[in-house]
């Protein structure tokens, strides 16, 4: 049975004992598990929780006979979970500890990471790299959480990834795979919907003058999950507005209020010479099951769309699309977990003409990871050839135009443009690869020429080799359990 891979990491051997409000990271090597379990059987109720690793979900995966009853009773989870990958003719290296706890209904969660240069901007973002610098590697708190959850709501203040429309790392709205910022997130529960309202900070810029650009975004959406399960849709907005020392603004709080509200009632911060400092993005979502086992899904933005037909013709639309289509299917009686997409962002998506309100965090795009002004398909397939043994293929084509996440937006006017920009880039990024998993972590071996997604929503591809070279990458797990 292709579960048997629980008992083989010693993480799953004792995760069973904390079945009420125990939080793990989307670093944890249990994320390819869970992902797995979605494709097999798409529990919708996925999409109302914080994380894709949310212990409600992880929970109804685990088997009770599989968990250590010497650590019953524990409430606290401690892991270390130290990397090197060999790639690149330089070692990647990484440490990543993470302790998760519980008491009732609440919870916290801390994640320090250590990584070594050059490495720390691609993983943990440009600000807050350099902490320990002299010693040739860069670190940051990716989780610190407090969260209070009960049935009809759920509180969390702190820092943590945070992810709008599909779970799985390549939404176009909030990917949850740019560095994480620190928020503050309530969720009320009532029927089949799910009401959430989102406030946080952004890594902050320094302008020309040398003044210090406060990054705030805000976000609220509805979903709504029928009872039988076969389907979901939400929808909602968000936005990122700034300014020197600019606080959070309340109105942007208000789940009933639409945000472009506020220019109507010409409350957004406008510059001398510049557009508004607040960028609001539009988004709906959903995924419907064929089956069980296989379902499709899309997801659609609106950063700019003109309804005047003055405002046609001097500005184009700037929208974004993803359409796809994922599951399980077995094939000479082994099964295939696959994932096919295609993804389209117009040329001005996610740029804006204010100040620092280009849809990034410390140089990571926010929505796509590979940025705006593109169009790019994708497969990936995984199998398990032995109970042990993963085998995994992902190509992803990508016709990129010129423009990036540090574009200066010079949109008016430019109707006519290209569509991708010129000069555009083509890049065929491939992963293939084989996991052996034993008790003590895994060891990943392949071929790749896959780079950092900001180095191309950056623009930074100059030097970029896309010959395929093979790579290893071992992980180690220790985890143990106290109770406080």
């Amino acid at each position: 049975m292709k579960y048997k891979l629980f008992l083989v990491l010693q993480l799953f051997i004792i995760n069973n004992i904390f079945s009420n409000n125990i939080i793990f990271p989307s670093s944890d090597p249990i994320y390819v598990l869970i992902r797995q379990e979605f494709l097999r059987f798409h529990d919708y109720s996925l999409f109302k929780e914080y994380s894709c690793l949310n212990n409600y979900s992880i929970k109804k995966y685990i088997n009770n006979s599989i968990y250590s009853p010497s650590l019953e009773g524990k409430n606290v989870f401690v892991q270390l979970l130290p990397k090197i990958k060999l790639w690149n003719n330089k070692p990647q290296s990484e440490v990543r500890i993470w302790a998760s706890a519980y008491w009732e209904n609440l919870s916290i969660m801390v994640e320090p990471i250590v990584v070594s240069n050059p490495y720390g901007p691609s993983i943990l973002g440009t600000n807050n790299t350099r902490i320990f610098s002299s010693s040739g590697v860069s670190g940051r708190l990716n989780n610190s959480i407090v969260r209070y959850q009960n049935d009809i709501l759920s509180f969390q203040l702190g820092r943590s990834p945070v992810w709008r429309g599909n779970p799985w790392g390549t939404s176009i709205i909030q990917s949850g795979g740019a560095p994480s910022y620190d928020h503050f997130d309530l969720k009320f529960n009532f029927n089949n919907f799910q009401l959430e309202v989102l406030a946080g900070q952004l890594g902050s810029e320094n302008s020309i003058e040398g003044d210090r650009i406060r990054r705030n975004i805000a976000s609220h959406h509805l979903t709504w999950t029928p009872k039988n399960n076969k389907f979901l849709i939400g929808v909602g907005e968000q936005v990122l507005y700034t300014g020197i020392n600019r606080s959070l603004e309340w109105w942007y709080l208000n789940p009933a209020v639409p945000y472009f509200f506020t220019a109507l009632e010409e409350d957004e911060e406008i510059l001398d010479g510049e557009r508004d400092n607040d960028n609001s993005i539009l988004f709906i979502f959903g995924q419907y099951a064929i089956k069980p086992n296989i379902s499709t899904y899309f997801e659609f933005i609106i950063d700019e769309y003109q309804i005047k037909n003055e405002s046609k013709k001097k500005y184009p639309n700037s929208l974004g699309l993803k359409i796809g289509m994922d599951g399980l299917y077995t094939i000479f009686e082994k099964e295939i977990y696959f994932n096919v997409e295609y993804n389209k962002l117009d040329n001005w998506t996610y740029i804006h003409g204010g100040q620092f309100t280009n849809w990034q965090n410390r140089d990571h795009s926010i929505g796509y990871p590979y940025g705006s002004d593109l169009r790019s398909s994708q497969i990936q397939l995984e199998t398990w050839v032995l109970t042990n043994i993963l085998l995994s293929f992902d190509w992803l084509f990508i016709n990129k135009g010129n423009n990036n996440l540090s574009t200066y937006w010079i949109g008016e006017g430019s109707n006519g443009l290209l569509f991708p920009s010129q000069p555009e880039s083509n890049y065929n990024l491939i992963d293939f690869y084989a996991s052996y998993y034993h008790s003590i972590g895994y060891i990943k071996m392949g071929l790749s020429n896959n780079i950092f997604p900001n180095t191309i929503a950056l623009g930074n591809t100059i030097n970029y080799d896309q010959n395929l070279n093979l790579y290893i990458e071992i992980q180690l797990i220790k985890g143990f359990g106290l109770n406080i």
